[in-house]
């Protein structure tokens, strides 16, 4: 169901009106309640007060029929209920009734029991009922009794509720009053909204000559003000959408300039009636503004007003691109001939710029016959029509550019399928270098396309060898078997070929007559030939070669493309040059590999030379490989392994001295002896030793020295039947081998060093072992056998002060107390070393039990409720709901105890803390011991564990102790599944964090907890 907005106001205000009538009656009800109960209470109070007054004396002579009388007659009061009279012990005398039924019983209510314990008169409202009662008072302040009387509150919720029904009768008249308020005022809002609704229906079926007559001083008169105004601008906004869209659609649907300008002026005439419109555009040429456009003004009349200052502020306009609005000319400093204007009727200016893509293009103006301030509209609607107006110009401007580069276009189209061509053949040469690494049929390749190119017969492609200098024939087409046969043999210094090596450019010859040429080149018949430098990294490699049988010269773009063929192939060659290194590398790398996971096989030297010598063999195809290792005790190489493919012995000699022979020599200099033929070397002949060689059928040896740390330790020697020469990669390869050969020999004596090491390392661990377990029981039977004689002293020193053995004066007590504390400390430390011992020797064993936590700590607590005897307070800081642990008391109490005792012992002054907490996460329970002494330095934090070890351990130390109570501490630890840190810093404290798990884990067993934090 829907509400008018009348019955909304209505509404609203019977709302309001009902809050406001029926809070005030609540509160002048609850008000009237209050100031009743006050004055009956008053009342009764009066009441209650005189009959006590008149009880006193026969309550102190306890005349009870006196009493029961002036009770009977207190309750002819019809407010009175009942009325008690009792002693001052609450026992009840008389209820002034002939019954008499609670005589001689104790009022036991809770009003009651208050009365007896009050010295002035209290009272209550209960059960109905308001209970006045209070202590009955001789002359003389005595107490004689107690005077109790329940009152009726009948007579007063009587009175309450007429004053309740009286404002209730005041609240319905004030409603009715309200509810004809609230249709007067709901009546005088709802027509005018009325009307304001109608006429907004209205506008939005697009009547916008709806105007409303709304004659008022309020809101609601400026807001149907409003909305006529709004109806006004709608209006006049929609007939500008309409002419802006028929503006838009001219630009984008033609081209024409001047008949799209036209209509511009003809849509903007109905807004600027009678009004001059003109627009001016600039000629880049010189640059000015000229007249493009003009309305309401002949051509004779413009043509004889262009000299007025109207076209000066247009100018100002285009220059600076800014709008400008003059709504008097005849007054404005600006205008700088009034009386023209004057002449032609024009009153305002105003002038937009036409600016399109961040370029002024020109100016559109308008100037009004009569006086006019332009508003905000309507020099917004100028402003989008100068927008319109300065995208056709540019539109027109693009589509005449669009025209001239067509024409270019075209004349380029040609050009770029002729460059298509070339670079086609130059992208088939390059995808072949790129798919392909064998360099001839790249050569091939690029030949035929740089003939075909450039549409010559004959052509040739020379590479000069990288190590020899010495020029190749790597590709030929179309030259005979005779100039081939010129080409391989014969070569002229200093000729076509080398000059282009020095200078790295192109030669071109296309008169063959005219220079110096070999006669086998002019008998190939050449009338024009080009000599192509073939570059990799800028340096010329190559000749690429193209000549021709027709008269025709090279063209610089020929010229151009041949260069770039020449760079395809230069890249191409060394692409493969690259890629035969890196096959030759893999190959060093993958036999480096083997060597290296033979070596790091094993420690047993033979076996892993054997296993070398094969690999060597294999990949170098030697015949034989031998290994000499230098014996420092005897001075001499020794063969210590060797592989031959034939059964026969190669050499009667086993040893070498340093220099000796090949072997020798090698060893000596560090530096490889290659003979590549022993049968054309003098040299092998004069340094060999054993001359057994050639004898034996070998031609070919080298001998490789092998290092370690840069020291020579023996020779590789590597024998062929076959000459061969080694290239430097096989050199290098066979370097790096023998540095594996050292890293194997050098592994091997550290191997059998270490063996050595270790066998007397256990010898002296032995004798370390049965050391430590004599001084074990050495400090075991101490300790023992001086416990005895101590507990005897401690004995008799307690008989002593106990006055057993005769009365002990101050002086001897004093004595005896000394001895009694160093006797103690002695025997606590004979049992730190006891327990020191066991835990050596293994005896300490765990006795686990549940623990509870809390009275664990409470125990440990009340061994320390005695006051030190310095400045240094004890905080226990731990809750009462820590779990039950399963973990061994005893070792438990000695842990903590030795942490708090410490750390009193090192606090001066400040305070000693313990606190637990419980650990859920980890499932453990966490105990810190912290303090403010004088702290432990960093280097010293791990070595405190340790036994007989004190941060100072001189014997000028301020504190005594063996050292071995933290070593317990975490020994016990471990044992009971924990782990014991410290945090401490020189001067200011240390904190101990013991962390236990809630159940005993296994000693060893990882730990993580706070401990490690």
């Amino acid at each position: 169901m829907k509400f008018s907005i009348r019955l909304k106001l209505i509404a609203f205000t019977f709302c309001v009106v009902l809050m406001v009538g029926g809070g005030i009656s609540l509160y002048s009800v609850q008000l009237e309640r209050q100031q009743v109960f006050a004055t009956f209470e008053k009342d009764a109070r009066q009441v209650t007060s005189v009959l006590s007054g008149n009880l006193i004396n026969s309550l102190y002579f306890l005349d009870l029929r006196s009493l029961r009388d002036q009770l009977g007659s207190a309750r002819l009061n019809p407010d009175i209920r009942y009325t008690y009279v009792t002693d001052s012990a609450g026992v009840v005398l008389t209820d002034g009734s002939t019954e008499n039924a609670l005589r001689g019983q104790k009022l036991t209510d809770s009003f009651s029991q208050k009365m007896l314990l009050s010295n002035s008169w209290i009272s209550r409202v209960e059960e109905g009922f308001l209970k006045i009662g209070g202590p009955v008072f001789m002359p003389d302040g005595s107490r004689i009794g107690h005077l109790h009387v329940g009152f009726s509150l009948d007579s007063a919720y009587q009175v309450i509720r007429d004053v309740a029904r009286a404002s209730l009768y005041v609240t319905a008249i004030c409603l009715g009053i309200g509810m004809v308020l609230a249709f007067i005022i709901a009546t005088s809002f709802t027509r005018p909204i009325l009307s304001i609704v109608h006429a907004s229906r209205e506008i939005g079926k697009g009547k916008l000559d709806t105007h409303l007559k709304i004659n008022r001083g309020d809101e609601l008169g400026i807001l149907s003000e409003s909305i006529n105004h709004m109806t006004d601008d709608l209006k006049r906004n929609l007939e500008q959408l309409h002419a802006l869209r028929e503006i838009d659609h001219a630009v984008s649907s033609t081209l024409d300039l001047q008949s799209t300008l036209d209509l511009l002026l003809q849509k903007m005439d109905p807004f600027f009636p009678d009004s001059l419109l003109i627009i001016r555009l600039v000629n880049e040429a010189n640059n000015a503004l000229e007249l493009a456009a003009w309305r309401n003004i002949n051509k004779d009349e413009l043509r004889e007003a262009v000299g007025l200052s109207a076209w000066g502020l247009a100018g100002v306009v285009f220059k600076s691109r800014q709008l400008l609005a003059i709504t008097d000319l005849q007054r404005d400093p600006r205008s700088l001939n009034p009386e023209s204007f004057l002449k032609y009727g024009v009153q305002s200016y105003l002038g937009v710029p036409l600016v399109a893509q961040d370029q002024a293009l020109g100016t559109l103006s308008i100037l009004t016959r009569n006086k006019q301030e332009f508003s905000p509209e309507e020099i917004e609607f100028v402003s989008m029509v100068a927008g319109h107006a300065a995208v056709a110009i540019h539109n027109a401007q693009l589509h005449t550019e669009l025209v001239k580069l067509a024409s270019d276009l075209a004349k380029s189209n040609q050009e770029l399928k002729e460059r298509a061509e070339e670079l086609g053949a130059l992208n088939t040469v390059t995808i072949e270098a790129g798919r392909t690494l064998g360099v001839r049929e790249i050569l091939e390749i690029a030949l035929d396309k740089a003939l075909a190119l450039t549409n010559r017969e004959r052509g040739y492609i020379r590479l000069k060898d990288p190590v020899t200098g010495e020029l190749t024939l790597a590709a030929h087409h179309g030259i005979s078997e005779g100039y081939v046969e010129t080409l391989l043999h014969r070569r002229t210094p200093g000729g076509k070929t080398d000059q282009v090596f020095e200078s790295g450019q192109p030669l071109v010859i296309n008169d063959p007559e005219e220079t110096l040429l070999k006669k086998e080149t002019l008998q190939e018949g050449t009338r024009s030939l080009a000599f192509i430098p073939i570059k990799a990294h800028g340096k010329a490699i190559g000749i690429l070669n193209v000549a021709g049988n027709e008269p025709g010269s090279f063209t610089a773009r020929e010229v151009h493309l041949l260069e770039a063929i020449g760079s395809v192939i230069g890249n191409a060659w060394e692409n493969a040059r690259l890629f035969q290194e890196t096959e030759v590398r893999a190959k060093e790398i993958g036999a480096l590999y083997d060597v290296s996971t033979t070596v790091n096989q094993s420690l047993d030297l033979d076996p892993v030379l054997q296993e070398v010598l094969r690999k060597i063999m294999d990949i170098f195809h030697f015949d034989a490989a031998r290994v000499y290792l230098f014996r420092p005790e005897a001075g001499e190489l020794h063969l210590r392994s060797a592989l031959d493919t034939r059964s026969e012995s190669l050499a009667r000699t086993r040893a070498f001295r340093p220099g000796q022979g090949n072997i020798g020599k090698a060893f000596q200099s560090g530096e490889p002896v290659i003979f590549s033929d022993v049968r054309e070397s003098v040299k092998y002949k004069t340094d060999s030793l054993s001359h057994v060689m050639q004898s034996s059928g070998f031609n070919f040896f080298a001998a490789f020295p092998i290092r370690t740390r840069l020291k020579p330790v023996g020779v590789l020697s590597c024998i062929g039947t076959v000459p061969r020469h080694l290239t430097p990669a096989e050199i290098r390869l066979l370097n790096l081998m023998t540095d594996q050969i050292g890293i194997a020999v050098d592994h091997a004596r550290l191997y059998e060093e270490t063996k050595k090491q270790a066998g007397e390392l256990e010898k002296t661990n032995a004798e370390l072992r049965r050391s430590n377990k004599v001084k074990d029981e050495f400090l075991g039977i101490m300790s023992h056998e001086l416990r005895t004689p101590l507990s005897a002293v401690m004995g008799y020193a307690a008989m002593l002060q106990d006055g057993v053995l005769g009365e002990v004066h101050l002086e001897q007590a004093e004595a005896l107390r000394v001895i009694e504390n160093q006797t103690r400390d002695l025997l606590n430390m004979i049992n730190t070393i006891l327990e020191a011992t066991k835990i050596e020797a293994g005896a300490a064993v765990i006795q686990s039990q549940q623990t509870d936590l809390k009275l664990f700590l409470d125990e440990i607590r009340s061994t320390y409720d005695i006051s030190l005897k310095k400045d240094v307070s004890l905080i226990w800081d731990y809750d009462g709901d820590l779990p039950p642990i399963i973990t061994d008391p005893a070792k438990l109490k000695h842990i903590l105890q030795n942490l708090i005792n410490n750390a009193i012992k090192f606090t001066h002054e400040g305070q000693v803390a313990l606190s637990a907490r419980y650990v859920p996460q980890l499932h453990q329970v966490e105990l810190r011991v912290s303090d403010t002494g004088v702290g432990i330095p960093p280097e010293m934090q791990s070595a405190i564990f340790e036994r007989f070890r004190q941060v100072d351990s001189s014997d000028t130390r301020l504190y005594g102790g063996v050292g071995l109570g933290l070593y317990i501490a975490k020994s016990f630890t471990e044992m009971l599944g924990g782990a014991l840190a410290v945090a401490s810093e020189a001067g200011k404290g240390s904190v101990f964090t013991l962390a236990l798990p809630v159940e005993l884990r296994p000693a060893g067993e990882y730990f993580s907890g706070a401990a490690h934090a």
